[in-house]
């Protein structure tokens, strides 16, 4: 009888495990869930220094599914369904860049709003702008930006593992400022600057700028006692069809200086490096002071004799 007894409890065990065993077979069919790796390329941007980065997965019809954020440049392992995606890419964490929409044909990057005075440490709703530009959103420029698409990815199902190679390559445009033989340069008065009709957004889907205009405050940097330089970051200039375009110099005593260098946008080829060129800048004397009346203390008065290259 006790034999008998063992026999039985070591039958009910093994069909136990039998069915245990079948029961895990059963929900792995149904989990297709791949192991999946992807990697960057960085031929077409050796030189990027990226913090993170950012890929944006989603289904054939253009719907988000997964965002995923690697901590180095080389990309690295994720899980995914089996299925078929598109994928956007991009660097991450800046300071200034936004993530912008959730579906693959409007996922954009956009910047933080910003005061048009920031440069130069001042807030006022009354500066004086361009009349074509007094509507446009003040925004900051954005950091370098490498980014890129990749239309069509199939991920295996069941155990099968695979991977994708995505390839970066920068996608915002170098803006380099002049301002050549400046007159009355001086410590005690603080000058930044002003570019207006830059590009909203970059929409990576379209490879492409996008959204209305935008005004970018800008850092003057002293070269030497006689000219200002600038290097600006941009989504690349407004594709709106002849959109002006104005340099705007500001100073901390109140006197701006409005300069139309849409001629160097529109009629040199973009090539994502663009010199912008204002010749002969005569700053205030150190001890003035705007007074016009008509536009809150802020004067225009200086004669300039300007040359845009």
């Amino acid at each position: 009888m006790k034999r008998r007894f063992a026999i039985a409890v070591l039958l009910v065990a093994l069909v136990c495990v039998i069915q245990s065993c079948s029961h895990k077979d059963l929900c792995y069919d149904h989990n297709h869930v791949v192991d999946f790796e992807i990697k960057f390329d960085w031929s077409k941007a050796p030189d990027a220094a990226p913090r993170t980065m950012v890929v944006r997965i989603f289904h054939m019809d253009g719907s988000f599914y997964r965002r995923y954020e690697f901590i180095t440049r080389e990309g690295g392992k994720v899980r995914l369904d089996a299925g078929q995606y598109k994928m956007l890419f991009h660097n991450g964490d800046m300071e200034s860049v936004r993530e912008v929409d959730n579906d693959y044909d409007n996922y954009s990057l956009t910047t933080i709003q910003q005061e048009l005075l920031a440069p130069i440490g001042r807030v006022d709703n009354e500066t004086p702008r361009p009349d074509d530009s007094e509507a446009q959103p003040v925004h900051n420029a954005p950091e370098t930006v490498w980014g890129g698409r990749e239309e069509y990815v199939e991920v295996g199902p069941g155990a099968e593992s695979g991977q994708v190679t995505l390839m970066p390559e920068e996608v915002t445009s170098v803006y380099n400022i002049e301002i050549r033989n400046v007159v009355n340069m001086s410590e005690d008065i603080g000058v930044s600057a002003a570019l207006t009709g830059m590009a909203e957004c970059w929409q990576l889907a379209a490879a492409g700028a996008s959204a209305g205009p935008v005004t970018i405050p800008i850092a003057l940097e002293r070269r030497d006692e006689h000219t200002f330089t600038a290097r600006v970051v941009s989504f690349g200039h407004c594709p709106v069809e002849k959109l002006s375009h104005w340099l705007s110099v500001y100073t901390t005593n109140q006197y701006y200086y409005h300069f139309d260098v849409s001629s160097q946008f529109h009629e040199v080829e973009d090539d994502g490096n663009i010199l912008i060129i204002i010749e002969g800048l005569k700053l205030p004397d150190p001890d003035a002071t705007g007074m016009s009346p008509s536009v809150s203390g802020w004067s225009d008065d200086i004669n300039n004799d300007i040359n845009m290259n």
